[in-house]
């Protein structure tokens, strides 16, 4: 059951959200959830009754939590207005019911309903394109388990298992984050993989490069292809923005960056940063900025590069070099781009937490 009144509470107020423009204040709001039991089992529920929908989008409240110890439920902007398109006037159902582990390895399991609820009925809810509502377990590594390789996974009835490739292990939460559209049975799994990673035990980007690899982001074929010091195609990391947001970008994005004009070439890094902003733009993911100290080298972004360059560092997607250099025309490794990649998944999942604001 979800609690209100004096127990929901708003933080956060002074944050500007980029698909509203600059200078929009936004909001992120959070109501408490109260675990019950049934049957040994541990439920959370809690619904949105179409009145407060609608009062969420006309304040354009930008991040929407449910939030409890075992299980918590982000809703951005976006998702809410997806929602009350698809209720019709009914009130949203979100429930959460605890399964032991069939595995038997203390990773969480949750069966989670995702519906609206009209005229006494119950019909549950598809969302589309790529907005998600966003879900955090936590768990703590297993002995042995690295961040890199930790997924979130979907059951469906028929017992087949999905990868959720829009999840990642945030080391600063011991938890998992992803993004759900449907309800389902979902978990925490990890994935081996037989690729030889030996030579970057030591890498700064270990788990990040582990997390692109894991998530087949980039080709782990070709000879050198593992070397964490190899440098990006921009056909290469459009491909993985693609496979990260599960949608097709190339053919939106290719017109929006004439000056880009060969894919094959190898991308800097302020192209890498015009890649995210646009494909951002084109999914209409929500992300928050704040205000940051600007690159050294600002001057030197290309003027075509420079908004991209300066949006995604106010949203803590891409930072720079040592002594706050940006290096916009430098080429962009695949450590460097795994990095940046696992960073965009943490900062769509959960842009507050995830930058401690």
């Amino acid at each position: 059951h979800s609690t209100s009144g004096s127990n929901e509470y708003a933080q956060a107020a002074d944050f500007n959200q980029s698909s509203g423009g600059p200078g929009n204040n936004t909001r992120t709001e959070a109501v408490i959830l109260t675990p019950s039991v049934a049957n040994g089992q541990t439920v959370m529920s809690a619904a949105i009754t179409s009145g407060k929908l609608e009062d969420l989008i006309s304040r354009k409240v930008s991040w929407y939590n449910f939030i409890s110890p075992q299980i918590s439920f982000g809703f951005p902007l976006s998702v809410l207005e997806q929602l009350r398109d698809v209720s019709k006037g009914g009130d949203i159902i979100l429930r959460a019911v605890s399964i032991v582990n069939p595995a038997g390895k203390g990773r969480p399991v949750w069966h989670i309903t995702l519906a609206y609820a009209l005229d006494g009925k119950e019909t549950s809810i598809l969302l589309t394109g790529s907005q998600n509502i966003s879900v955090k377990l936590p768990y703590v590594l297993g002995t042995g388990e690295e961040e890199g390789r930790v997924f979130a996974i979907r059951t469906d009835l028929a017992g087949t298992t999905q990868w959720i490739e829009k999840s990642t292990y945030l080391r600063n939460k011991n938890s998992v984050v992803f993004g759900i559209q449907r309800g389902g049975i979902y978990g925490i799994g990890y994935k081996e993989f037989s690729q030889n990673i030996n030579n970057m035990r030591e890498h700064w980007a270990r788990q990040d490069i582990l997390f692109a690899l894991s998530r087949e982001l980039f080709d782990q074929t070709g000879e050198g292809s593992l070397n964490p010091d190899r440098e990006l195609t921009r056909e290469e990391f459009m491909k993985a923005l693609e496979s990260l947001f599960g949608v097709q970008l190339y053919e939106e994005l290719k017109g929006q960056s004439s000056w880009l004009f060969d894919w094959n070439d190898k991308m800097t890094r302020e192209e890498m940063a015009v890649f995210i902003d646009n494909s951002m733009k084109v999914t209409n993911s929500t992300y928050l900025q704040r205000e940051v100290e600007a690159f050294k080298d600002l001057v030197s972004i290309s003027k075509e590069a420079a908004q991209g360059v300066i949006s995604m560092q106010k949203a803590g997607i891409i930072s720079g070099k040592d002594g706050n250099i940006f290096d916009p025309k430098g080429k962009v490794t695949l450590a460097q781009g795994a990095s940046t990649l696992r960073r965009l998944a943490e900062v769509c999942m959960d842009p507050y937490g995830v930058n401690g604001w």
